[in-house]
């Protein structure tokens, strides 16, 4: 199974923490994941990452038995989930919660050049997978809605 992740901050200087967005994108489901994020490129780039992990980690039935290639735009994400490129006091944090998923979510990191990462435009095009897959909410996701409350009784 193949997954395509994006983050940006969309700041010409991309190192300065700014308003971004992370997606995730599985297209043999028609399954496409933005949500807002905050900092900076490369954070918003493992952003990306760990909510993909988080959604496969919520959903063991659908994606145990699964060969999981995911693949990112960042060369300096996968070089340093990789090993292969030192890890920064910014990034320490999340390289460390993407190791420890990857115990629990065993996945291939694969760099793609951006024209070809299907997580930057999305799947919307493609017509949506027939089988019903039941797929898990994370905890605030799953919470009702508040009640509509009444206004109080005004006496006149």
């Amino acid at each position: 199974m193949r997954c395509y992740t994006w983050g940006t901050n969309n700041l010409a200087d991309r190192q300065k923490a700014g308003r971004g967005v992370i997606a995730f994108v599985l297209p043999d489901w028609g399954l496409q994941y933005r949500a807002a994020s905050i900092g900076n490129a490369l954070g918003c780039e493992y952003g990306a990452l760990l909510a993909f992990l988080r959604f496969a980690q919520d959903n063991p039935k659908v994606f145990e038995g699964q060969r999981i290639e995911v693949c990112s735009d960042s060369v300096a994400m996968v070089e340093q989930i990789s090993r292969r490129l030192p890890v920064g006091p910014a990034e320490l944090k999340d390289w460390t919660l993407v190791r420890a998923l990857r115990s629990h979510v065993p996945f291939d990191l694969v760099w793609i050049p951006p024209e070809q990462n299907r997580a930057i435009e999305g799947v919307l095009d493609l017509a949506p997978r027939r089988d019903r897959i039941e797929l898990a909410q994370s905890p605030l996701d799953s919470r009702p809605l508040p009640k509509k409350q009444s206004p109080p009784d005004i006496a006149l």
